[in-house]
């Protein structure tokens, strides 16, 4: 699923993400991706793939990162109003106006914004606006080998597979951008 331009209305393409753990190989090949196109510093990672159990036992890899989520609740919590919404729906932080509080980081249930100590701010995913606006997918998207990791528009991916999965926060408060595709998955 390629991003696509916005008709010729002035609105952009929101877009969201469409997990399928049962076809991620633990490759880590979104992390390697993300970390070179976006110049990550050591001991930082945007996107990163983390092993979970489910209730039932079964082991979880989950190739987590910000999920730009519709009611993102480290932008209510910023008392410097660094974090807002892009043209394409993604939350983004502007490290000219974050003063490092951390409470971004205290306040998401995904764990996405990270403390960059070099810099004294934090960071995290920006799907690879660049790239959008270039026509192509986030860096992290391209590289996935077996397609476990899909970048689509948003009005698609919200139609497709569930909201919740076992360890993933409730997406009640948060209404997080992604999707998983569970159809064959062990509970």
């Amino acid at each position: 699923m390629a991003p696509r331009r916005a008709q010729e209305s002035n609105t952009m393409q929101s877009y969201g993400w469409l997990l399928d753990p049962k076809r991620c190989i633990e490759c880590r090949a979104c992390e390697v991706a993300c970390k070179q196109w976006n110049q990550v510093p050591t001991g930082l990672r945007y996107r990163q793939v983390r092993i979970h159990e489910s209730a039932a036992g079964n082991v979880l890899p989950l190739a987590g990162a910000c999920n730009h989520c519709d009611n993102a609740w480290c932008m209510k919590v910023c008392p410097a109003r660094a974090i807002s919404r892009d043209a394409h729906g993604a939350v983004q932080i502007d490290t000219s106006k974050c003063y490092g509080c951390r409470q971004c980081a205290a306040f998401c249930p995904y764990q996405a914004p990270q403390w960059n100590e070099r810099l004294r701010v934090m960071q995290k995913c920006t799907q690879c606006p660049d790239r959008l606006e270039a026509g192509e997918q986030p860096a992290c998207a391209t590289l996935c080998p077996t397609g476990a990791l899909q970048f689509a528009p948003w009005d698609e991916v919200k139609t497709k597979g569930s909201a919740r999965i076992d360890h993933f926060s409730n997406p009640a408060g948060t209404l997080p951008r992604i999707r998983f595709i569970t159809q064959g998955f062990p509970g």
